[in-house]
């Protein structure tokens, strides 16, 4: 799970809830990752999308991206 966000937040589009859903077996980001993300989102380096609803960098969480991912591990 882990890879996957680190993975996954490398790219332009962020990570999706569905596919992290179908990856680990109907599990969701807030559940496994939830105060991770809400950390992450307060300082300013990812921002929640909508459609199709999921997370990725901001212009600072890109720049700060080694931070980013290594919250998650």
């Amino acid at each position: 799970m882990e890879d996957f966000m680190m993975v996954g937040l490398r790219l332009q589009d962020g990570v999706k809830q569905a596919d992290f859903s179908r990856q680990f077996g109907g599990a969701s980001l807030e559940q496994v990752f939830g105060p991770t993300l809400t950390r992450l989102m307060a300082q300013g380096l990812l921002e929640r999308i909508e459609q199709p609803a999921g997370y990725r960098l901001t212009p600072k969480g890109v720049l700060l991206g080694n931070e980013v991912f290594g919250a998650f591990v």
